[in-house]
C-alpha cells in the first residue's frame, strides 16, 4: 500500500505544473521576441527655409530705378521658390531668387502697402514682415543768381544824371523775351533773385531817372541752375 504524500511533496508537484503552463508561452524580458523591431524607411524630420532682409529705402523717386534682393536658405538642400503679395503693378517679380525691381512712373505716385516676399521648400513656408513702398515726385531743383551793375553817370545824349529813382531786373529762361522784372532802390548796385528752377536764366538791368525816363537794357548776363 502506498504511502501518503506529504505537504512538501504536493507543494512540489504545484510548482512544476505552473511551470510546465506558463513556460509554454511566455517570454521573459531580454527575450529577442519581446523587443519591438525599428521602424523602416523612415525619413528625417524637414525644416522650415529662412528667409532674411530688408529694403534700404522705402521711398522711391518717380523715375528712379529701385530693386530689393532678399536673402533664403534651406538647411535640408531644398529647391525653394518666392511668391509675393500685394506687388504693385510698376515693379517685376522673379519667383526664382525673389528679386523685385522696377521703376516708377507719375501714375504710381502714392503708398504701396502690405508688401510681403515669401519662400517655400514645397512643405514649409517662410515669410519676411511686409513693408511699405512711397513713390513721390522728386523735389525740384531751385538756385539763386546775384545781379549785380555800375550806376550810370549819364543818359545817351552825354548829358549828366542827376538822381536815379530805381533800377529794374528783368529776367527769364528765354533770352529774347525777359518778361520778368524786379524793382530796386535807387541806393542799390545788386540783388539776389532766389527760387530760381532748374535750367539757364537770362538777366538784364535799367535804370530809371527820377524824371521817369527809363534807359535802354544793359547786355545780358546769364546762370544755368543745376
Amino acid at each position: 500500500m502506498p504511502a501518503p504524500k506529504t505537504l512538501g511533496s504536493l507543494l512540489a508537484l504545484l510548482v512544476l505544473s505552473l511551470v510546465a503552463c506558463s513556460g509554454e508561452h511566455d517570454s521573459t524580458p531580454g527575450d529577442p521576441a519581446n523587443t519591438p523591431s525599428p521602424p523602416t524607411g523612415t525619413s528625417p524630420p524637414n525644416h522650415s527655409p529662412v528667409i532674411s532682409g530688408r529694403p534700404d529705402t522705402t521711398t522711391v523717386l518717380i523715375g528712379a530705378p529701385w530693386s530689393f534682393q532678399p536673402s533664403a536658405s534651406d538647411t535640408d538642400g531644398d529647391a525653394l521658390t518666392f511668391s509675393i503679395l500685394h506687388k504693385p503693378g510698376w515693379l517685376n517679380f522673379d519667383t526664382r531668387t525673389g528679386r523685385l525691381s522696377g521703376t516708377p512712373a507719375t501714375s504710381d505716385v502714392g503708398r504701396h502697402e502690405g508688401i510681403v516676399i515669401s519662400v517655400s521648400d514645397g512643405k514649409y513656408n517662410a515669410s519676411l514682415p511686409a513693408f511699405t513702398l512711397t513713390v513721390v515726385e522728386p523735389q525740384p531743383v531751385t538756385g539763386s543768381a546775384t545781379v549785380s551793375w555800375t550806376p550810370p553817370t549819364q543818359r545817351v545824349d552825354g548829358t549828366a544824371i542827376a538822381s536815379i529813382s530805381h533800377y529794374t531786373v528783368y529776367y527769364s529762361r528765354n533770352p529774347s523775351q525777359l518778361d520778368q522784372l524786379i524793382k530796386v532802390n535807387a541806393g542799390l548796385t545788386r540783388y539776389v533773385i532766389e527760387n530760381l528752377e532748374e535750367g539757364t536764366w537770362y538777366f538784364a538791368v535799367t535804370a530809371t531817372c527820377d524824371q521817369g525816363l527809363e534807359s535802354a537794357k544793359s547786355a545780358t548776363a546769364s546762370k544755368t541752375i543745376r
